[in-house]
């Protein structure tokens, strides 16, 4: 290929700049639950020493960039001195649209590179050109690039490396394989540990690569790649086996639906309708097997055999895609690595046609020919799509804004309750994270945002966070001025929640937004005489023990069990405390005995974990009639110690069963316990006098 004029290569520059300043300039949904706040709460766990508990895509690149934006943010400008963690919960979109910018500039700088170093293989600055514009052959792209935090902005740059890997390896003189063979496994590991839908690239060097020896090496390296790109996830290994395994056996998304790996009548319509909406990848699949079936039977197939290997390995990974997707199409982002592998694809397509016809010095006049077309194309058909959407998605968020001003002004003082999960604000977009996340943050969750209550219509359920509440409880303790965010405008929903004793009147109403208060004059309090009273309580402290020193004895001089696990490291009263940890991880043995229906047992204990690690347990004999592990505290006081709370209602079922109360950490973490009651309660109707809790 003859040489361009040396000043158009400085041409890569313009499309980069360009993707810049319309990256940043785009607009984003304020706190969208599904997916940013995932990968902000699962990197609020490595920064908070954890790891994750996202495994789903995995996602993990996304998480660890994620993570370190923050961290940075956070050691160069940190005016108020918060902890990281504090200050991410309590301004999280803020560092969702500092991840979402650092990508728009990673894959700025990526075009820039790309341009460099095709310029730089191929000696043309049209190549380069070519190689460029063809990254933004579709708006899904440029839309989940740009307006999203997650995981396709960070496939944008990575499969970009793939197809680049994949245009040295064609062009290397002297090919060494065995650098490929890293090369490829470390690009492909870091893809799969950013999403599952990168597996069809797996194809290529696996068809390509040399001998038996050299695929298996890159198998190989490639498992270890993996592991290297989701250190964070180790521990959620055995999770994320599970989750894969029931996507491939089960017919429906996400891995539910019937056991069988594909239903026909969806799967047929689906691969149809990704052809139908993805004229790009259709484009290349059309040509590309044209341009091969040519190649066969051509007379110079022998002067194109390499380029043909090459493109029959990536038509695979093309044919494997859309295979792949059919089975759950949610989405064109799904397709997105394959769609950006349309640049080297039309790259050799363009080198086999040229080579069969005989004309191979008509590149340097057919590639800016083709690089032009696209550019045109993108020039008349973007905009107008990438226009309408930056118009939703700020019409979205400012309408958020206006009704969360509004709600301030009209409502201040009223307690939120968030209808989950469709709600948008910073609370639900949290607790939805934190959902993904297995709960790992729930600790600085109710420290930071004690008063945070949810209501879910599915399974008509009240929450503060992850704890269980009633409307009645909520307004006990916060009275009955109640505001409801974002409420279904549906009346048969409204009209059910009323019957369920949550009666609402709309005080605003926006094209998404609604916004009802607890309508006090229907709303029925609930019956003091179905309270219960109390009948006995017993506390244990790890500070008295039995005379001959073998047992702990709570109040009474009630053995608690033999001494084991004592600890002065911290106490929350008194000298001692329980610590249990991997070598001891259980304490407490005392039994609840001669119970009665009706009756209702409080049991409570104070835990400190610097993971929320420890259990506070009962059972019975037969675990199948009663068994409950409690983790999940309900109150963190000032100190860091948790409340941990287990409410036991006597049922026909276990009536005069004994139930066995101990304290049990299978965590690697030490948990110190202290302040054990166990408060027996009596409905009030019943009337009886009060009883002493029976001792084992």
């Amino acid at each position: 290929m003859t040489k361009k004029p040396k000043p158009l290569k400085y041409g890569i520059i313009i499309l980069p700049l360009v993707f810049l300043w319309a990256g940043l300039s785009f607009e984003r949904n304020n706190y969208p639950n599904d997916p940013e706040y995932i990968y902000l709460m699962n990197a609020l766990c490595i920064l908070d020493g954890q790891s994750v508990g996202h495994i789903d895509n995995p996602g993990t690149t996304l998480i660890q960039l994620s993570a370190a934006t923050a961290g940075v943010i956070h050691v160069f400008h940190n005016p108020e001195n918060e902890k990281i963690i504090e200050r991410v919960l309590r301004n999280p979109d803020y560092f969702i649209e500092s991840t979402r910018k650092v990508l728009v500039f990673l894959n700025t700088l990526f075009l820039l590179f790309l341009g460099w170093a095709v310029f730089r293989k191929t000696k043309s600055a049209w190549i380069a050109l070519f190689f460029q514009v063809s990254m933004l052959t579709s708006t899904y792209i440029l839309d989940v690039t740009w307006a999203k935090l997650s995981p396709e902005p960070m496939l944008f740059f990575i499969t970009g490396l793939y197809a680049l890997a994949v245009l040295y390896y064609y062009h290397d003189e002297h090919p060494r394989p065995w650098r490929y063979v890293f090369l490829f496994a470390l690009i492909t590991g870091a893809g799969l540990g950013t999403k599952a839908t990168f597996l069809p690239l797996v194809i290529f060097p696996v068809m390509v690569l040399p001998g038996l020896r050299k695929k298996a090496a890159f198998l190989a390296a490639l498992v270890v790649s993996f592991v290297l790109f989701t250190i964070p996830a180790i521990p959620e290994y055995d999770s994320m086996y599970h989750w894969f395994r029931n996507m491939i056996t089960h017919s429906g998304i996400y891995g539910h639906g019937e056991k069988k790996i594909i239903d026909l009548q969806t799967y047929i319509p689906n691969i149809k309708k990704i052809l139908t909406a993805n004229l790009s990848i259709t484009l290349v699949l059309i040509t590309g097997i044209a341009t091969l079936m040519a190649g066969i039977f051509s007379r110079k197939r022998n002067a194109v055999t390499r380029e043909m290997n090459l493109l029959a390995a990536l038509l695979s990974v093309y044919i494997f895609g859309i295979l792949l997707v059919a089975k759950h199409y949610g989405g064109n982002h799904y397709l997105i690595p394959v769609m950006l592998l349309a640049g080297i694809s039309l790259y050799l397509i363009i080198t086999i046609v040229l080579r069969l016809a005989g004309k191979p010095e008509m590149g340097p006049y057919l590639f800016p020919v083709a690089t032009l077309l696209l550019a045109v194309f993108i020039a008349w058909n973007h905009p107008r799509w990438m226009i309408i959407s930056n118009r939703q998605y700020l019409a979205a968020s400012e309408e958020i804004d206006q009704s969360s001003k509004w709600l301030d002004e009209n409502y201040g003082g009223y307690t939120r309750i968030n209808y989950y999960i469709y709600s948008i604000n910073p609370f639900t977009g949290l607790k939805f994270g934190n959902d993904f996340a297995k709960g790992k943050l729930m600790r600085h969750l109710k420290a930071t945002f004690p008063k945070t209550y949810f209501y879910e219509l599915s399974s008509d359920t009240y929450t503060n966070w992850n704890i269980k509440t009633s409307l009645h409880e909520i307004v006990e303790m916060n009275g009955n001025r109640i505001v409801v965010l974002n409420c279904p405008a549906d009346t048969a929903q409204i009209i059910e929640m009323a019957a369920r004793g949550l009666p609402l009147t709309r005080v605003y109403k926006g094209e998404a937004q609604n916004i009802y208060i607890l309508d006090t004059l229907r709303y029925q309090p609930e019956k003091k005489n179905d309270q219960w009273v109390p009948a006995d309580s017993l506390f244990f402290n790890a500070d008295q023990f039995s005379p001959d020193g073998k047992y702990f004895v709570g109040s009474g001089e009630i053995p608690f069990g033999p001494v084991n696990a004592v600890s002065q490291e911290r106490v929350r009263s008194g000298p001692n405390s329980i610590k249990l940890e991997k070598s001891n991880p259980f304490a407490i043995d005392y039994t609840i005995e001669g119970t009665k229906a009706g009756e209702m047992y409080i049991i409570e204990v104070w835990r400190h974990s610097d993971r929320s690690e420890g259990n506070l347990v009962v059972a019975a004999q037969n675990p199948d009639d009663f068994y409950v592990a409690r983790n999940e505290a309900v109150i963190l006081d000032e100190n860091g110690w948790e409340l941990l709370r287990i409410r036991l209602e006597i049922t026909e079922k276990i009536v005069g069963q004994p139930l066995k109360l101990y304290l049990w950490n299978p965590g690697k973490r030490a948990a110190y316990f202290d302040d054990l009651s166990v408060r027996k309660f009596l409905p009030r109707e019943i009337n009886q006098p009060d009883e002493p809790i029976d001792q084992n």
